[in-house]
């Protein structure tokens, strides 16, 4: 299956980033972010500036892109078909960057391998902002 043009289209969400000077380490670490299914989790999605809208998972791994097939579908140039996805695992919630176009960012920091988020952790992906939050 070739990439469509669109692919291949940087969104520039990593020149946002790098004209910034990166926040500093924080003296204590957060803590991870504790899981104890997911059904007790939403993922909130808002687009830069906007209203959130809450997703409840209802499986192990949530998947996000602009096409439909994912399970959290974000239409927007800026997001890749398979952006990311959400493992929810050992009580933990781990995010996957799937090889996106224009990168998928915790904190302000791209992503190149997995990664637990922890609380109070934001993720970016072009131009949306998503949280997960324990209810």
């Amino acid at each position: 299956m070739g990439k469509d043009a669109h692919e291949d289209a940087c969104c520039h969400t990593c020149e946002r980033f790098a004209s910034v000077e990166p926040p500093p380490e924080p003296l204590v670490q957060a803590p991870v972010l504790d899981v104890p299914e997911p059904k007790r989790l939403k993922i909130l999605v808002a687009e830069r500036g906007g209203e959130a809208t809450a997703y409840v998972p209802v499986s192990n791994e949530v998947t996000v892109g602009r096409v439909s097939g994912n399970d959290i579908v974000l239409s927007r140039g800026s997001i890749s078909k398979r952006q990311a996805r959400f493992v929810f695992k050992d009580g933990k919630v781990i995010l996957v960057d799937m090889k996106s176009a224009c990168g998928t960012y915790v904190d302000g920091r791209k992503i190149s391998s997995p990664v637990v988020l922890r609380e109070g952790s934001t993720v970016y992906m072009g131009d949306f902002v998503l949280r997960v939050v324990t209810e």
